[in-house]
């Protein structure tokens, strides 16, 4: 068997807004509900309905002017099918998980896995990077078998986990996220 290992990524820009964030809520392209959309990493798998392992993940934060205002951690969740319907996820800065996020036990069904940011390196002043690690195993394999005849992508959201905080100013974010996967 021959193993293929891309780099997959992923991306939005969250809109400038001085709004602090608490853990536990979703960093998103909208503080519309209807407009927000989950990250989509395009062809995870390398064939329709088949599975692979993902060995790690990093993302960057640009800020659009001044200096970039890290957050003390993110977390990446990922899924084999989109978590909400379309127009139906929370809002940026609504709470996704805990007694009252929006997460349902239908797209927990789904989960993939989860990959955590907890050390950014900022190199220069408006850019910082982080490299994830997998939360419960060390390396997190997926199968896209049953999740739709031409499924091969993965989709995820980014979220501030329990003890985490964000004060980034009212400065607009690109958020550029990249999966690091073996492909069956």
């Amino acid at each position: 068997m021959t193993m293929f290992t891309p780099r997959v990524t992923a991306g939005f820009t969250r809109a400038a807004s001085a709004t602090a964030y608490a853990a536990l809520d979703l960093v998103a392209n909208s503080t519309t509900a209807a407009d927000v959309a989950p990250l989509v990493f395009a062809k995870a798998a390398r064939r329709a309905q088949s599975s692979g392992t993902i060995s790690g993940a990093s993302v960057v934060l640009e800020a659009a002017s001044g200096s970039v205002a890290m957050p003390s951690a993110l977390e990446l969740l990922l899924f084999r099918a989109a978590p909400f319907a379309d127009g139906a996820y929370p809002a940026d800065n609504a709470p996704l998980v805990g007694a009252s996020g929006a997460l349902t036990e239908a797209a927990l069904k789904n989960l993939v896995g989860r990959f955590q940011f907890t050390s950014f390196l900022q190199g220069g002043a408006a850019v910082a990077q982080a490299a994830g690690q997998p939360i419960d195993r060390a390396i997190t394999p997926f199968s896209l078998y049953g999740a739709g005849e031409t499924a091969r992508d993965l989709y995820g959201l980014l979220y501030l986990p329990t003890g985490a905080s964000w004060t980034p100013g009212n400065v607009a974010y690109d958020f550029s996220l990249a999966l690091d996967v073996y492909q069956d």
